[in-house]
């Protein structure tokens, strides 16, 4: 008879077990196996309390963050470019340049960009988003 209740398991991106031992209370136990290497953690559980609450508060933006719409996307970022180009504060200008370009640039433009950068985010966000619930259905 075993004596593991798993909690979680998967194979990609790695292969892992996330388990409870019956024999140690207060603990949970992860096991990732990387190639021939099989490696054991013993976890408090009050570690994991800390971790899930935070998690449950980045997973919320992070569900927020996948859900806007192109829409959304592109409202914020003419905001930001108009916010940009209507100062002649040096900060608020340079601020951006990385997503928007130089502030001297064409409107269009800049907002492009910026739909461009925003757009992957969500992308990326809506990734995490599934991947989550994946392993919360025991897919991943």
């Amino acid at each position: 008879m075993s004596t593991k209740v798993t909690i979680a398991h998967g194979i990609d991106p790695f292969d892992f077990h996330l388990y409870e031992e019956s024999g140690d209370p207060g603990h949970l136990h992860l096991e990732v196996v990387n190639g021939d290497t099989t490696t054991i953690h013993r976890i408090p559980t009050g570690v994991l309390i800390g971790i899930s609450r935070r998690m449950a508060s980045v997973d919320l933006q992070t569900v927020r963050c996948a859900r806007r719409t192109d829409a959304e996307i592109r409202e914020d970022a003419e905001g930001e470019v108009r916010a940009r180009q209507g100062t002649e504060d040096k900060l608020t200008q340079l601020f951006g340049a990385l997503t928007y370009g130089d502030h001297n640039d064409p409107f269009e433009e800049q907002v492009a960009r910026g739909v461009w950068a925003m757009t992957r985010q969500r992308d990326r966000c809506a990734e995490i988003v599934s991947l989550a619930e994946r392993v919360e259905q025991g897919l991943a």
